[in-house]
Parts: structure tokens; C-alpha cells; sequence
């Protein structure tokens, strides 16, 4: 409750969850007050990609999606912290995947991936390229630094 009174007396309307799950009764809390959330996976600072890690990945979704989809007060779904390497072949594929996943899960909401790579530069040979929007983190900032909606036929992204 004392973080909640914090982030009203700062003015804060938004927050993006850690890198690890939220107690339900969390996500209940901040909704309760008006406070916006993106929930993140624990998918922090990945830079190997194989499918023994994206089924897990996955399992991990559907187990967050599946808990916070009904909340009116989730806006995003946060699919990675700073995955490394994303310009690789098998990382391109590995987000691929997961952003086609979340979409399946949830369609109404979007999908982001929080870099501190220059991925978002090669947006279209990287795996930023698969989500809808790509937040650039910054020491102490951060910003979307574009955004590219996957279509309709789920394989390309309309520029």
C-alpha cells in the first residue's frame, strides 16, 4: 500500500513490473487505485535461444496472460528485459515466436520488448521487429522509440 501511496504522491498513473512475477493481489491493488500496469516475464537479459528455453518462455506466458487478462488496468504485455543478440538468426526466430504467441493469448493488448541494444535501429532484421512496440532503455529513461503493428496475416508488419 506505502508504494502505491508513493507512486499517487509523484503523480505516477503507470508502472512496468520486475522481472518476476507479481502477487495477484498486487496487479488487484494498483488497479483498485487507477494505476496502469505492463507485466513483464522474468525473461531478463537472454542471450542464448533455444526450444527448450522458448517452451518454458511460453509456459510462462500463458501462466501470466491467463492470470492478468481479465484486469482492466493491464495495458501491456512486456516479453523480455533486455535480450542480447538480437539481431542473431535464432533470436529474430525465438521473438518471432513469442510475439505471435502473446497475440494469440491476448490480441487486444500489445506486446513489448524493453532494449538497451541499438536493435531498434535495424528493426527489420532484429527481433524488435516482432512486437508492437519496442521501449529503448536509457539510464534512468525510457521511451517507445516506434511502433510497427504485426498485420493481420500475422506474418509481416506494417510499416
Amino acid at each position: 500500500m506505502r508504494d502505491i501511496n508513493l507512486l499517487q504522491w509523484v503523480g505516477a498513473n503507470a508502472i512496468r513490473t520486475s522481472h518476476y512475477p507479481y502477487a495477484e493481489e498486487t496487479i488487484a491493488a494498483l488497479e483498485r487505485h487507477g494505476i496502469l500496469v505492463i507485466v513483464e516475464t522474468p525473461g531478463c537479459s537472454i542471450g542464448s535461444y533455444n526450444d527448450q528455453l522458448l517452451r518454458e518462455h511460453k509456459r510462462i506466458l500463458d501462466k501470466m496472460i491467463g492470470t492478468h487478462r481479465t484486469r482492466a488496468n493491464v495495458i501491456m504485455w512486456s516479453i523480455a528485459n533486455e535480450p542480447t543478440n538480437t539481431t542473431r538468426p535464432d533470436a529474430v526466430n525465438y521473438f518471432k515466436e513469442l510475439a505471435f504467441h502473446v497475440k494469440e493469448l491476448d490480441p487486444t493488448r500489445p506486446s513489448i520488448l524493453i532494449t538497451g541494444e541499438f536493435a531498434h535501429r535495424n528493426a527489420s532484421t532484429s527481433a524488435v521487429s516482432f512486437r508492437d512496440n519496442v521501449i529503448l532503455k536509457k539510464v534512468f529513461v525510457c521511451t517507445i522509440v516506434d511502433y510497427l503493428p504485426i498485420t493481420e496475416d500475422k506474418q509481416t508488419l506494417r510499416m
